[in-house]
């Protein structure tokens, strides 16, 4: 009885030494994590994330879990604590009110501690994902501009912006453009540059809010193009001078080349008149066509020149003018 009773109790200290190795063990080959640091994902430095927000990040090789801080403002100062927990994913959902934030974040293992981030600075606004982009209103790619351009620049506004800023550059890349024009501190949603003449040519620009937290948005670009190339007097062709013709008359005409390097669309007038002088101009017509058909109800001797006007508003001097009849 004594020797079962010793059996059993040796038996049972080997045992406990058994499992305690591989405890030990276990302790023993955690990763050391403590020169790492884990990535943030979301948000990023200088974010404006909405009140409820998802937090990721990219998972640490050795880690199990990761602990994440977050106060307001800042962690120098803070007002109060958002944020202190152990979260054993890579992400969490938060619910946050509108405020200025900074975050760290670490990572955690059954032996280690990582290297935490850097303070990331964000902020949490009532606005909406759509409402952090600027809409560039004018001038817009589509359209061509004179010489004489100076603005206004217009956008759409944002709410709980503080300011804007506006750069226009030279040419079509925003980072590596000639800055021809910059200003900061505009209230307005529209702006008229000075002391800037474009030249015929290409041009960027930019705007982007600070909101009143502090932070801004991206800078949101547009393109314009500049055409300061009159476009030249067009050519009559039909009907020949002198010629006598019935109604509807066909009139026919060429154009110059546009020897600009910015060449944007061409319209040009027809007037129709009674008198050489044009003093009583019948009818008054426009078309981007190098043809028109003109009626004229009533027989007699009639004149008609031509002249060109260009998207930019370069206007042609008059072509020569010629004379028809109709019977």
């Amino acid at each position: 009885m004594i020797k079962n009773y010793f059996f059993r109790k040796s038996t049972y200290v080997f045992i406990l030494i058994l499992l305690g190795g591989i405890y030990s063990c276990n302790d023993f080959i955690e990763e050391d994590i403590s020169g790492d640091v884990p990535i943030l994902i979301l948000p990023q430095n200088g974010d404006t994330i909405s009140e409820f927000s998802s937090f990721i990040w990219n998972p640490l090789e050795g880690a199990n879990k990761y602990r994440l801080e977050i106060q307001s403002p800042d962690f120098d100062s803070p007002s109060f604590i958002a944020v202190d927990t152990v979260v054993s994913g890579t992400d969490i959902f938060l619910t946050l009110s509108p405020n200025k934030y900074q975050l760290r974040l670490r990572a955690l293992n059954n032996g280690y501690e990582s290297l935490t981030t850097d303070p990331i600075n964000f902020w949490v606004d009532t606005i909406s994902s759509n409402q952090t982009q600027i809409d560039l209103l004018t001038p817009s790619p589509s359209a061509y501009y004179s010489e004489s351009f100076n603005g206004p620049f217009s956008w759409s506004s944002l709410p709980n912006v503080s300011s804007y800023e506006i750069s226009v550059r030279s040419g079509t890349d925003y980072e590596t453009g000639a800055i021809l024009y910059s200003q900061n501190g505009i209230s307005t949603i529209s702006h008229t540059v000075s002391g800037v003449t474009f030249s015929e040519g290409e041009y960027i620009w930019g705007v982007k809010a600070t909101f009143n937290q502090g932070n801004s948005t991206n800078v949101y670009t547009n393109t314009f193009m500049i055409d300061g190339t009159d476009p030249g007097a067009p050519n009559p062709q039909t009907p020949a001078d002198f010629a006598t013709v019935t109604s509807p008359v066909e009139i026919t005409w060429t154009n110059p080349t546009d020897v600009g390097q910015i060449q944007s669309p061409v319209t040009t007038h027809i007037d129709i008149a009674t008198d050489v002088n044009f003093n009583n101009i019948i009818q008054s017509t426009s078309t981007q066509s190098n043809t028109i058909d003109i009626t004229i109800n009533q027989s007699g001797t009639y004149y008609w020149s031509l002249y060109n006007v260009d998207e930019a508003g370069n206007q042609s001097g008059y072509s020569t003018t010629r004379e028809f009849t109709i019977n």
